[in-house]
């Protein structure tokens, strides 16, 4: 049965066609419901129903239409990157949706970021094809969506579309979207335990797969005396023969008795240092070189031949007892804290053998790793589990609460953008920068800054701290006390990046008790009245920051401090102030002097 029919809504003609195979008449039904609390947007229903009553064949949704590129300038899609968000992308695109990546999701703005046209999906879980094809002769961008058709026992399927061209800037469109999917999939959610937005060591970037038990426990005891209270040892515990990009060996998730002759007792150890342990594991892959290849050579997907390992299907319940089973005994046997779960996104829904267990791919990935934690937390109860961006996203609340950016080695304003947009869009998570990387010769200034850009969020640090020059360490030291002393603010409290398209020169973050302003680029700030004491952290390229005209008046002492968080001046100033004048790597502190709670200065 093939059903096409067309919608018009704020003047687009969407063509929605339903494909059940089989001769069984089906009903289709579309209703739109204009959203009452945000103008100019609509939630549209579409349900299939078996007349017979009986269960629906698997078929297919397509929705196609045409979108006239009036007043757009930007496009941004989870996850997202500063290419797309500085222009429209020309002349193809096509981008997959599904559990394991993504969401199902985009929005066009313009210069000025206001929404212009934005085009959500309720269903988080099943992959989900996004074509399009721009026109230059009609300026225009023609879509097509295709989504599967899966049902329950009751001969039904329903799926709900989010459409707005609302003129709100784009951050609104895209909290309304996550709440119009919070409300129409209420999910239970890992929870997010406050150890969660500790400061985080890992040892990725800084000794790759050499890491082993005498290097991890002489850097976790320098770690712990600069702060960091979550420890994550990544690739090469489990092997002596890894190199980059080489993942011959994972899949027996064994740790190596040459480099950790007890590993129990060294993560005992760390642990009594004050940390939170977590071990890398990337649950579906199995190495070329390992046991498991032959072990489960009938559950493997094709080999991703350039990287010497292939994924365990996610088709098949027998993965879900496979992957449950090695996390749960890891964490038993070691009293892990959690883990890293890396490479989820490697893993190929298209790829479907005979015989599934699951309607999709996606429903796959969905129940095994939500299985799978639920058995840890059945061990541990505040579990902490690491996700990376792509696979970050709406659906991944169930079973993770670490959302980390993606790999940006020594890149630290992709890093602060990442993770900016993805505490937009789960701001319930515990975001994660990648980890900061810089050279042990590098300047002073550099690490300051870098390490501003790190505590725009849950910091994440990664160098041989062994081999370091104290002056690194006193200012990891000071940057991430300033963290923990302004967790509060910096987390919890209202957060509000200033994007221009592909661009995030300003960040600002509110509580009820003080303003911290981030100043990243050589852009000018503006600063209005609000909660004692202000903070403005230069991380730009000059030692003064650029004052705009505004509201902000009055007496007030500004202390600044250097980049080790020495104090260098205090003197009481009448604003406003076209300038304000601090080192690179420094910060102010600004304190009004009309009211009388002044905290003792440090």
């Amino acid at each position: 049965m093939d059903t096409l029919k067309t919608l018009n809504q704020h003047g687009i003609e969407y063509a929605i066609n339903v494909d059940i195979p089989g001769p069984e008449a089906a009903s289709v039904q579309i209703e739109a419901v204009p959203k009452k609390e945000v103008p100019d947007t609509s939630i549209v229903k579409i349900r299939v129903h078996n007349k017979s009553g009986k269960p629906l064949p698997d078929g297919a949704l397509s929705i196609r239409w045409e979108l006239l590129v009036i007043d757009m300038h930007s496009m941004l899609y989870f996850p997202p990157s500063p290419e797309d968000m500085s222009r429209l992308p020309y002349w193809w695109g096509h981008k997959v949706s599904c559990a394991n990546s993504s969401l199902p999701f985009f929005v066009f703005y313009n210069r000025n970021s206001h929404n212009r046209f934005a085009f959500g999906m309720l269903n988080q879980v099943p992959e989900t094809r996004f074509d399009f094809e721009m026109s230059e002769l009609k300026a225009s961008y023609t879509f097509q969506v295709q989504s599967p058709i899966t049902s329950g026992m009751d001969g039904a399927w329903e799926e709900k579309l989010y459409l707005s061209r609302a003129n709100l800037p784009w951050q609104k469109i895209l909290s309304d979207y996550t709440s119009f999917v919070d409300a129409g999939w209420p999910q239970a959610r890992l929870k997010v335990p406050s150890e969660a937005f500790n400061p985080v060591f890992c040892t990725w970037t800084a000794i790759h797969h050499n890491v082993d038990q005498e290097w991890v426990l002489k850097n976790a005891g320098l770690a712990a005396e600069l702060g960091f209270k979550t420890w994550i040892t990544d690739d090469g515990w489990f092997t002596e023969k890894a190199s980059f990009a080489d993942y011959s060996y994972t899949g027996d998730w064994k740790p190596s008795l040459i480099k950790f002759p007890d590993f129990a007792g060294h993560v005992q150890q760390v642990q009594k240092m004050g940390f939170k342990y977590l071990l890398w594991v990337a649950p579906f892959m199995i190495g070329q070189e390992s046991a498991a290849a032959k072990t489960y050579a009938h559950l493997l997907q094709k080999p991703i031949d350039r990287l010497h390992f292939a994924n365990l299907t996610p088709w098949k319940q027998e993965v879900s007892q496979i992957i449950g089973d090695m996390l749960e005994n890891l964490m038993s046997q070691y009293n892990l804290d959690g883990f890293k779960l890396d490479f989820i996104d490697s893993v190929r829904p298209e790829e479907t053998p005979d015989n599934t267990d699951y309607h999709s791919a996606g429903e796959g990935v969905y129940m095994i790793l939500s299985e799978a934690v639920d058995r840890l937390i059945r061990i541990k109860k505040d579990v902490l589990i690491e996700f990376r961006n792509p696979y970050a996203n709406l659906a991944s609340r169930r079973y993770a609460n670490l959302y980390r950016a993606s790999d940006v080695p020594i890149n630290f304003p992709l890093n602060r953008w990442q993770v900016a947009l993805e505490r937009l869009l789960t701001p319930d998570r515990a975001v994660l920068l990648d980890p900061a990387l810089w050279h042990l010769n590098d300047t002073d200034e550099n690490v300051a800054v870098t390490l501003i850009n790190t505590i725009v969020s849950v910091p994440m640090v990664s160098v041989d701290l062994q081999k370091y020059p104290k002056t690194h360490l006193d200012l990891i030291r000071y940057w991430i006390g300033f963290y923990l002393e302004h967790l509060d603010t910096i987390i919890h409290g209202e957060f509000r990046p200033e994007f221009l398209r592909g661009f995030l020169p300003v960040i600002r973050f509110t509580s009820q008790k003080e303003r911290i302003i981030g100043v990243y680029e050589d852009y000018p700030i503006q600063i209005n009245d609000g909660p004692s004491p202000l903070w403005i952290l230069n991380a730009s390229s000059r030692p003064f920051i650029d004052v705009l005209p505004n509201t902000f008046s009055g007496l007030h002492l500004v202390i600044t401090r250097d980049k080790f968080g020495n104090i260098t001046s205090q003197e009481s100033m009448q604003f406003p102030i076209p300038c304000l004048f601090v080192e690179v790597g420094g910060s102010l502190e600004i304190i009004n002097l009309q009211f009388p709670q002044i905290r003792q200065l440090s």
